[in-house]
């Protein structure tokens, strides 16, 4: 009864935010960004976990670690992924050179979000500014923290290293944002919290393929991604299911195959 009462609730809440007719609920999710316990669960060395271990360190053997569990579960093989994306970049220049205007533009001009162009990209992004649309649309403020932008400034990364920072300063401002408990909108559906998730796998994939580099943009921005995803994992773990029954049910049924099957580590054991 408390499942059926609690999946009617969201439905009826879900549907009036999507008229406009609802502010998100209150309070807002405030996520835990725990490196240590995602180290733990990825299977790293307890020497990375010692008290006095360098902060780096920890971030760089989890990135490594991430890279041995999860590339071998992804939809293509990360060893893979620069010579896939050499000969897409060879057969397809009038789409790469889109990418990149698009990428510059985010970063010098400001992220578009729909018909509004919002703050420059990096660490600076104002997550608050894209404001609500035409009557109350609150796809407007939602749009930023789906991370549409991750996968495309991953795959640019690849060649052009110089965006790497931009991208790095974006996520940590996100996850500062995300941790203080003050964003409406991080986590105002399952559906936008498993867009982010495949939006950052998939930039994680990109980044992943590289070369492995002990250095803040290297495996540390690797690492970056992959707090967001525990964090996301966690938040959605209790919550598949109870979606609205049209396309967010669907993404739940198709969610929770996806993180049993490729991220295991990062949800707590069935009993």
């Amino acid at each position: 009864m408390k499942r059926i009462y609690r999946s009617v609730r969201r439905t009826v809440g879900a549907g009036l935010r999507r008229l406009g007719l609802r502010r998100p609920e209150e309070p807002a999710h405030k996520p835990e960004f725990d490196a240590r316990a995602l180290a733990r669960r990825l299977g790293v060395a307890e020497s990375a976990l010692a008290g006095d271990a360098h902060e780096g360190s920890l971030a760089y053997a989890g990135a490594r670690r991430a890279r041995e569990l999860f590339g071998p579960r992804f939809f293509v093989d990360l060893d893979r992924i620069a010579e896939l994306s050499a000969a897409f970049a060879a057969e397809h220049p009038d789409i790469v050179s889109r990418l990149d205007a698009l990428a510059d533009h985010d970063v010098d001009g400001g992220l578009a979000v729909y018909t509004v162009t919002t703050t420059r990209l990096g660490a600076q992004y104002n997550w608050s500014s894209p404001p609500v649309g035409l009557a109350e649309d609150l796809l407007y403020p939602v749009r930023p923290h789906r991370f549409a932008f991750a996968p495309r400034h991953a795959w640019a990364c690849l060649r052009r290293p110089a965006l790497t920072s931009h991208l790095q300063g974006m996520l940590a401002s996100w996850i500062a944002y995300a941790e203080s408990g003050d964003c409406q909108y991080c986590y105002v559906s399952n559906l936008v919290v498993l867009q982010r998730v495949f939006a950052t796998m998939w930039a994680w994939a990109f980044l992943a393929s590289r070369p492995q580099d002990a250095s803040t943009e290297g495996l540390g921005l690797e690492w970056l991604l992959l707090q967001v995803l525990y964090a996301d994992a966690r938040f959605l773990a209790t919550r598949l299911g109870d979606s609205v029954p049209n396309n967010h049910l669907l993404a739940d049924r198709f969610a929770h195959w996806f993180l049993a099957t490729v991220l295991p580590e990062l949800l707590d054991p069935t009993p």
